[in-house]
């Protein structure tokens, strides 16, 4: 309950100061330089491009901060291709046993969005690829949780509520969602508020909720 009630607080913040979209980009931009920073000093991983083993059979996850990233990326994209990506995803959202099926994101063994990727794609990482060719179990390597004790959740503690809650909290990227009449992804946060980033502007458009908690 905590929770949806920071996430609101945190949507009547963003509704009030719409440029509050662009700072908190700025910010897991910042962090993921970070993360990118330490696993760049890693030795001996056999990732590279064009592999794409690990984006199959997962509804990945990530924190509200992340989706704005990748949807404002989307939304760069030509309107043709914007609708092409979105009916991926509806099918994906569909889904219900992810074995095997492609993320909605990987294009010819490539992610549209690789440079804004959330945390658990830039971590998935091996230092066998016969063990991803071969479907063997995954168990991430012990950096990892280097990272998360040493960047993420120190970066994490400096931000204030409510806006904390929204690095802490992960949505899964079926919630992607779709504007069909206008060509332009969005998020939903907690419907409250609609979050349409665009590189030239931050769209804020009131929700369900928004009479009862932004006194619209």
């Amino acid at each position: 309950m905590e929770k949806l009630e920071n996430l609101i607080l945190a949507a009547a913040g963003i509704y009030r100061q719409p440029e509050l979209v662009d700072e908190i980009i700025t910010l897991q931009e910042e962090l993921n330089q970070q993360i990118d920073k330490q696993i760049n000093k890693q030795k001996g991983l056999d990732c590279q491009k064009g592999c794409s083993y690990c984006c199959y059979g997962w509804n990945v996850q990530m924190t509200i901060p992340e989706m704005l990233m990748i949807i404002k990326d989307l939304n760069s994209f030509p309107p043709g291709k914007r609708r092409r990506i979105a009916d991926r995803i509806y099918e994906f959202s569909n889904q219900t046993d992810y074995e095997g099926v492609a993320c909605p994101l990987l294009e010819d063994n490539l992610c549209l969005v690789y440079e804004s990727r959330p945390f658990i794609c830039r971590t998935y990482s091996s230092y066998d690829v016969s063990l991803c060719e071969n479907r063997k179990k995954f168990v991430f390597p012990p950096f990892v949780e280097e990272i998360i004790k040493n960047v993420v959740l120190p970066f994490e503690e400096n931000i204030e509520e409510p806006f904390r809650t929204l690095f802490e909290t992960k949505v899964p990227i079926s919630n992607i969602k779709f504007d069909y009449y206008r060509d332009l992804f969005y998020l939903n946060l907690a419907n409250t508020i609609k979050i349409v980033p665009i590189h030239e502007k931050i769209e804020i458009i009131p929700l369900e909720f928004a009479k009862k908690y932004l006194q619209t």
